[in-house]
């Protein structure tokens, strides 16, 4: 049996019912996976088809400071016209609701049929509450299509903070400050990929432990346990998403013929 791998987001308006076609040589070779010694298949995460209009927000990376982000914007159009447009940004407190940030991103952008583009933009100066372990403070991005007229195209929504992680001179640094990890090894994500009750419970349990940093494991994790390591101030040490390349699924058996010599 295949490996089957879904990956989906919330928006706005959803479909059930969809049917999803798998072409399992993509899948071998292009998706991330792990490695699942009995070969799962299935749908192991939720599937939503999403109905948009047909220019669209496809995909946002966010690169945050302490005062602001740099962000990568990939729109697309499907539609068989030439569309206009202007791309607009918010940024609201997750717990508040306060609006640390809200205006016009880009002017007048132009996509024609089929193109697909990455914008790229700044937003500087802001005073926002940074993310940190003992203070997980969460914001919505929100990213908005609107025409001349003042018809809404598109909005994608993704919850993010504001923090900086580097290494200096052999140490860490969360946010320009020296930081020590206190981390524990990897959770239960790959047992339960869909529990949201386990993975919030399970990270409550770690901080109080005084335990901040994990890692993932088995295969990578999805938008549910990353959600929720973000709201529960917990720091992830990202396995790749290639991981242990170098073992297949038959090294076993001449692991354990080693093992019998042994």
């Amino acid at each position: 049996m295949p490996l089957i791998f879904f990956y989906s987001s919330v928006r706005e308006s959803e479909q059930e019912d969809a049917k999803v076609k798998v072409d399992n040589n993509v899948l071998l070779k292009e998706i991330p996976h792990g490695f699942y010694g009995d070969e799962p298949a299935g749908i192991w995460q939720p599937v939503k088809l999403s109905i948009t209009d047909p220019t669209k927000v496809e995909d946002v990376f966010i690169k945050p400071t302490l005062n602001g982000a740099t962000f990568d914007v990939t729109l697309k159009n499907y539609d068989n016209k030439q569309k206009e447009f202007n791309l607009y940004t918010d940024i609201i407190d997750k717990e508040t609701g306060a609006v640390l940030y809200s205006g016009l991103s880009i002017r007048k952008l132009r996509l024609n049929t089929g193109e697909e583009r990455i914008e790229t933009y700044t937003i500087n100066n802001l005073k926002p509450r940074l993310w940190t372990p003992q203070h997980p403070n969460l914001y919505d991005f929100k990213f908005r299509l609107i025409t001349g007229k003042g018809t809404e195209l598109d909005c994608l929504t993704e919850t993010s903070g504001f923090r900086t992680f580097e290494v200096k001179d052999g140490l860490f640094y969360l946010n320009g400050n020296k930081y020590w990890l206190r981390g524990g090894n990897h959770i239960p994500f790959a047992l339960a990929p869909n529990d949201e009750n386990l993975a919030n419970t399970f990270m409550q349990l770690m901080k109080a432990g005084n335990i901040d940093v994990t890692r993932t494991h088995t295969t990578p994790w999805n938008k549910l346990w990353m959600t929720a390591a973000d709201r529960n101030g917990i720091g992830i040490s990202f396995e790749g998403t290639w991981s242990w390349l170098m073992i297949s699924f038959h090294s076993h058996s001449r692991l354990s013929s080693i093992g019998n010599v042994a």
